[in-house]
C-alpha cells in the first residue's frame, strides 16, 4: 500500500488505516504543547516588503499611509499604491516618501502626481470639467432607468385597460 509521501516525512511508522482516537489525542497533545512553546506561529507575522521609509515622526508616517490608500496606482487601475505590488506602485511609493521627507504638503503630493499621471491618480476626482461624467453619470443614468420604468409601467397598464374595454365591448351576450 503506497503511503503519502508527507505521511511518511511526518509520521512514518503508523498505520493510517488503524490510527485510533487515541492516537489523535496524543498529536492533538504534541500540537498543543508545541504551540505553547512557540505561541508566535499562531500569530500572523507581517512581511518586509523592503521598503524602507525612515519617517521621522509618526506624523510622517500617518501621511504617508493616508496618501497611499487615496493615490490610485496607475498600472493596477482598481488597486491603490498601498495594495499594488506592480514596479511603477513601488516607485511611486518611494516618490511619496521622497517628498513628505522634503516637506512636501498633502495638496503639493497629490498636484505633483496628477501633473504626472492626471485626474486618474486620485481616487476622489475634483469637480472639474473634464470630470463631470464621473460625478454626473451615476445619476443621468439612474434617472434614464427610472424613466424607462415608469415608461414601461405605463404603458403595461395602458394595455390592460385596452383590453378590459376591448373585452366589455365585443362580448355583450357574456353578461
Amino acid at each position: 500500500m503506497k503511503r503519502s509521501f508527507l505521511k511518511q516525512l511526518l509520521l512514518p511508522n503508523i498505520s493510517w488505516q488503524n490510527f485510533g482516537a487515541l492516537q489523535c489525542l496524543k498529536l492533538g497533545l504534541i500540537g498543543l504543547v508545541l504551540c505553547l512553546i512557540f505561541p508566535q506561529a499562531l500569530v500572523a507575522q507581517p512581511v518586509e516588503g523592503g521598503e524602507r521609509y525612515g519617517f521621522v515622526t509618526a506624523i510622517q508616517l500617518q501621511r504617508y499611509q493616508a496618501l497611499v490608500f487615496e493615490l490610485r496606482c496607475p498600472h493596477c487601475q482598481n488597486q491603490n499604491l498601498a495594495d499594488s505590488d506592480s514596479q511603477i506602485a513601488k516607485d511611486l511609493r518611494a516618490e511619496v516618501v521622497r517628498l513628505i521627507k522634503e516637506g512636501e504638503k498633502d495638496d503639493e503630493i497629490k498636484d505633483f502626481m496628477v501633473a504626472r499621471y492626471g485626474d486618474f491618480v486620485l481616487y476622489r476626482p475634483p469637480m472639474q470639467r473634464n470630470t463631470l461624467i464621473l460625478w454626473w453619470a451615476p445619476f443621468i443614468l439612474l434617472l434614464i432607468g427610472a424613466l424607462v420604468f415608469i415608461l414601461i409601467v405605463y404603458r403595461r397598464g395602458k394595455q390592460l385597460t385596452s383590453r378590459d374595454d376591448d373585452d366589455q365591448t365585443t362580448d355583450p351576450a357574456a353578461r
